[in-house]
């Protein structure tokens, strides 16, 4: 290419104007990427992803507690829906019984 003066077309920059975030917005972040707590069920956090393999594309959608790193809950639906993601919470909130005093806080992409 450099032979020939080729040279490969970027790609446009995309600007973003992004809106302040206030206080009670919902893309405020609780967990503030501080990953450590003081005990359980006070912070969980999730994720949805997806591998190749000779068998097909298999999803997983898990909830890990923060405090233990232990998975709480999880999903393994066949293509990422958000069924997949609320299964896998739903299936935390029944295995660990977090209390309903508010504390517990779910961060996820």
């Amino acid at each position: 290419m450099r032979k020939f003066g080729l040279a490969g077309k970027g790609a446009a920059r995309k600007h973003r104007i992004r809106r302040k975030i206030e206080p009670g917005d919902p893309r405020l972040s609780l967990a503030e990427r501080a990953f450590t707590v003081g005990g359980r069920n006070r912070l969980w956090a999730g994720d949805v992803t997806c591998t190749s393999t000779r068998e097909g594309r298999p999803c997983l959608a898990a909830v890990i507690d923060a405090f233990s790193r232990k998975v709480v809950g999880w999903s393994m639906p066949e293509r990422v829906t958000e069924k997949a993601a609320t299964d896998a919470v739903g299936q935390a909130v029944g295995r660990e019984g977090p209390p309903d005093d508010g504390d517990l806080v779910f961060h996820d992409d």
